[in-house]
Parts: structure tokens; sequence; C-alpha cells
């Protein structure tokens, strides 16, 4: 059987510039936008994430 991991956030989190750093610098895969398809919100808030070159 297959195992998932699940995280669920209640909120967001400030992170200090110097902090993100090393984050963006494993994650980021060089894609501009993400490849998940579109879902419904279904009363969800929804927020946008752009990594703005030499941020």
């Amino acid at each position: 059987m297959a195992q998932a991991i699940a995280s669920v956030y209640a909120g967001a989190a400030r992170v200090a510039a110097a902090g993100g750093a090393p984050l963006r610098e494993v994650v980021h895969d060089g894609a501009r936008r993400n490849a998940r398809p579109l879902q419904e919100a279904n009363g969800r808030g929804v927020s946008v994430y752009y990594c703005w070159p030499n941020a």
C-alpha cells in the first residue's frame, strides 16, 4: 500500500529574505508556473507566489 504525507497549515508565516534563500535554491526548478491542474477554490483563500528574478 502506498503512503502519502500531507501538510495542512492554518496560516501563512513570514520568513526573512536571508532565511528563505536556502529553501528557494533547493526547490526552485526554473518553472514559471505550477504544473498542477486548475481546481475549484471551494471557499478557500487563494494566494499567488512569484519568484522575482535576482530578488
